[in-house]
């Protein structure tokens, strides 16, 4: 069977639990086309049977850059799809959202995966979360799960699967319903609008060529369209002189408030015995 896995990655978090999903397909004897959102060719679905998309969790939901390449993928009638996701917050509805467009498209969602990654977001409430993840562990997880998939298509009736491995569907709780209200506007009015430190930049796009919504260019200097920005911070974390700074205030407080670890822990997007720190 030929595979196509498209994945939006920012840290190399999803890269790495994508690349153990892959890998995990291809000892089973499939072929792996397995590509960036940038390097995604349509093309490419026309010898595919089985197509995944993976993204890290925005904000516990599925982040812009990804919504918008699904919605713009062509009909995928006749089309079977996976999902999976890495998040350091609460996942919410993260593959869900994905499922959903897919779905819209035509394509037979059999399967979804969530797991840890270390959080790279500058909040000082967050930064730092589960370090090293996904791990060994996660990765072992993230190779049985093709091993499910493919299970799954040939004995699609086979009530002994784990269900662990079908996370896609929507789930009744407190940080899937709040996705619903984060939308990128209400992002923009509570998150830090990065302050451009001119007399630091070197100019070398990076923060341009960083940006997963191609909200920045150099020409004008320096110009960013602020109704694209989803305050990702992919600018401030990889911009070598630092040239872009935030002041968090009452923002980081906000975020500490919804995402603390023992309300996530009870309200059951932190499983028993993970550790966060």
């Amino acid at each position: 069977m030929n595979v196509l896995m498209v994945i939006f990655s920012q840290t190399g978090n999803t890269v790495k639990f994508a690349e153990s999903i892959s890998n995990s397909f291809s000892s089973q004897g499939h072929n792996v086309y397995l590509v960036t959102l940038n390097q995604f060719k349509p093309e490419l679905l026309s010898s595919c049977q089985l197509i995944g998309v993976g993204s890290p969790c925005f904000n516990s939901q599925a982040p812009t850059p990804a919504k918008i390449f699904l919605r713009g993928l062509p009909l995928l009638k006749g089309k079977q799809a996976f999902v999976f996701a890495t998040s350091g917050g609460a996942p919410g509805k993260v593959l869900f959202d994905m499922s959903l467009l897919l779905r819209r498209k035509g394509a037979d969602v059999i399967a979804g995966l969530h797991t840890r990654g270390e959080v790279a977001y500058p909040a000082p409430a967050l930064k730092g979360r589960f370090p090293g993840r996904p791990n060994q562990e996660d990765l072992r997880i993230g190779a049985a799960f093709a091993h499910y998939i493919m299970k799954k298509i040939l004995h699609p009736a086979n009530d002994d699967l784990i269900r662990e491995f079908e996370s896609h569907k929507f789930a009744w709780n407190f940080y899937s319903l709040m996705a619903y209200l984060i939308t990128d506007g209400v992002i923009r009015l509570l998150m830090p609008k990065p302050n451009h430190l001119a007399q630091r930049c070197q100019k070398h796009g990076i923060c341009q060529i960083n940006c997963p919504m191609a909200a920045i260019t150099l020409k004008p200097y320096p110009s960013v369209n602020q109704s694209r920005c989803i305050r990702c911070f992919r600018c401030v974390n990889t911009c070598p002189e630092l040239a872009r700074l935030l002041q968090w205030g009452w923002a980081d407080w906000l975020i500490a408030l919804v995402y603390n670890v023992p309300m996530e822990r009870i309200l059951g997007a932190i499983k028993p015995g993970d550790t966060v720190y």
